[in-house]
């Protein structure tokens, strides 16, 4: 069974030391309709804490996980079309032979706004979300000979705030084998 467990850590604030945990949740990653196999292998969570996303090589889809709730609260694959997939929806995908699960995630990002999630796949691709619809943009072809080994969102310097959803973002993604940096430009312009 895999799961991601949820502590509460204190530091002391003289010395940085830390001096407790508490356990606040696991979150089993198991019994849905794309059961993670193995333990996640990456996690994430979005700026203000509202969910984390786990993610794992072994596994076709992000778990996005509600700090509250003891199960995840959607599953979105990496591979095949349409939105934002629930379990539900996950489980008639499977059934009508999307590719949900055709390779792993090996790399996970959330932007510091919070508003846009970067994954990339074991065998290749590249998926956006907007993290308030869970809609997508894929690039399935980008890495398809050397997948994606880490990605870093810009974060607005000057004018910008890290916090402004709206604004227009930058992406640098590194490739398996590449001595290149790829620099994507998402979200909407004025």
């Amino acid at each position: 069974a895999a799961g991601v467990c949820l502590w509460r850590l204190a530091f002391s604030g003289s010395t940085g030391a830390l001096t407790g945990a508490h356990l606040l949740r696991t979150i089993a990653l198991f019994g849905g309709p794309s059961a993670f196999p193995l333990p996640p292998t990456t996690l994430r969570w979005h700026p203000l804490g509202k969910w984390v996303a786990a993610a794992s090589p072994h596994h076709g889809a992000v778990a996005i996980c509600d700090p509250a709730c003891p199960a995840p609260v959607a599953e979105l694959p990496m591979h095949g079309s349409g939105g934002a997939v629930g379990f539900a929806a996950a489980a008639i995908a499977g059934l009508a032979g999307s590719s949900v699960h055709a390779s792993g995630i090996g790399v996970v990002e959330v932007s510091p706004c919070g508003g846009a999630m970067a994954v990339g796949g074991t065998s290749g691709g590249l998926r956006v979300y907007d993290t308030h619809s869970w809609q997508w943009s894929s690039w399935p072809r980008f890495g398809q000979n050397a997948p994606c080994v880490c990605a870093a969102w810009q974060v607005p310097s000057g004018h910008g705030s890290p916090l402004l959803a709206d604004e227009v973002k930058t992406l640098v993604v590194a490739l398996k084998g590449s001595a290149s940096l790829y620099v994507l430009r998402v979200g909407r312009r004025h």
